[in-house]
C-alpha cells in the first residue's frame, strides 16, 4: 500500500492571508517553504552582473544565466547560483532544464545577513 505524501492542508486561498511581512512562502510536495525575499540590491547587482557578462558573451561567446537556473551535478546535488557563465566550447552542458556539470563561472551574491549559510 502506497503511503500518502504528507502536506499541510494549505491552499492558495490561505497564502493569500498571510501578512505582508517581506517573506516568500511557497508550497514545495505539499509543505510550506517560508524564505526571505531577495532585497532589491542584491538583484540590482545580479542585472548588472548579467549586463557585463552578456557583452562578454558578445564578443566572446558563451551563455550567461541568472537565478533561476539550476546547475545539475548528480542526483542528491542541485544547485542555483546568482549568476552563472558557460564557455562556448562547454555549451553542450546547456540542456532544456538546467546547465549540466560545473559551469565556468558561477558567482554567488552574498551580504552580511546571508554569507555565513553560503560560505558554509
Amino acid at each position: 500500500m502506497a503511503t500518502q505524501p504528507k502536506t499541510t492542508g494549505l491552499t492558495y486561498e490561505d497564502l493569500q492571508a498571510f501578512p505582508d511581512d517581506n517573506l516568500r512562502r511557497e508550497f514545495l510536495d505539499g509543505e510550506l517553504v517560508v524564505t526571505s525575499a531577495l532585497a532589491t540590491l542584491h538583484q540590482a547587482v545580479v542585472a548588472k552582473l548579467v549586463h557585463r557578462l552578456s557583452a562578454y558573451c558578445g564578443a566572446h561567446g558563451g551563455q550567461v544565466f541568472p537565478a533561476p537556473t539550476d546547475v545539475y551535478l548528480s542526483d542528491d546535488k542541485v544547485l542555483e547560483p546568482d549568476v552563472l557563465y558557460v564557455r562556448p566550447e562547454h555549451a553542450a552542458r546547456v540542456e532544456e532544464r538546467f546547465v549540466r556539470s560545473a559551469p565556468d563561472l558561477v558567482v554567488e551574491v552574498s551580504s552580511s545577513s546571508t554569507r555565513h549559510l553560503e560560505e558554509g
